[in-house]
């Protein structure tokens, strides 16, 4: 459990660890930046967000996708094991997330781009090329 995995290691050392756990290659710039901040929230903030994040899917993602009644469009690169270790996801590959999201969801649109779990600052050209096409295509 998550509560188990900040025991073992601290607090800090799982935040950080998560973090790096979401960068393939050759670290961006702006990473230690923006581990800084992640840093700086509150324990108190930081635990129950994390437990949060970490149990929607499993309690409350399948309920929210069945409420979806507009089109949807999923962008995924990377995804997490049983042991919450994050991989990146094959060109040719779908996650499981995908695979939930293509099967709930009528009206849906997916790809899967090369980047580490940031891809909107990592590879924003292909993130916004699929987003306008999208838009093109469903929304206009």
């Amino acid at each position: 459990t998550i509560d188990a995995m900040i025991a073992e290691k601290g607090y800090l050392n799982e935040v950080e660890s998560m973090f790096d756990g979401m960068f393939f290659g050759a670290a961006p710039s702006w990473k230690a930046d923006k581990l800084a901040q992640v840093l700086a929230m509150p324990e108190s903030t930081g635990i129950p967000m994390i437990r949060s994040v970490s149990t929607w899917d499993a309690t409350d993602l399948e309920d929210a996708l069945d409420a979806m009644d507009v089109p949807v469009h999923v962008i995924q690169n990377t995804t997490m094991d049983f042991n919450r270790v994050r991989k990146e996801i094959a060109l040719d590959e779908l996650s499981p997330f995908q695979q939930v999201v293509l099967e709930k969801v009528a009206d849906v649109t997916s790809e899967t781009l090369p980047a580490g779990h940031f891809s909107m600052l990592e590879i924003p050209e292909l993130v916004n090329a699929g987003i306008e096409r999208f838009i093109a295509e469903k929304i206009i």
